[in-house]
């Protein structure tokens, strides 16, 4: 949420022409959203799958064959 709401303020100060759109202060407001999606995507990796669920899964579709 605080991410999300850095960006918004960040798109009204910009709209609004307090400084270029691609700016230091543009890149500074989007850190925490940029942090967030790293290290969801690092997160979901190192988890993996449900091994138990996948066999569960694929059983179900040998079944209905």
């Amino acid at each position: 949420m605080t991410g999300a709401t850095l960006i918004f303020i960040c798109a009204l100060l910009v709209m609004f022409g307090d400084f270029p759109q691609i700016s230091v202060w543009g890149a500074l407001l989007a850190i925490p959203v940029a942090a967030n999606e790293m290290i969801l995507a690092v997160w979901l990796i190192v988890k993996g799958f449900n091994e138990s669920s996948l066999a569960t899964l694929f059983a179900g579709r040998k079944a209905t064959k």
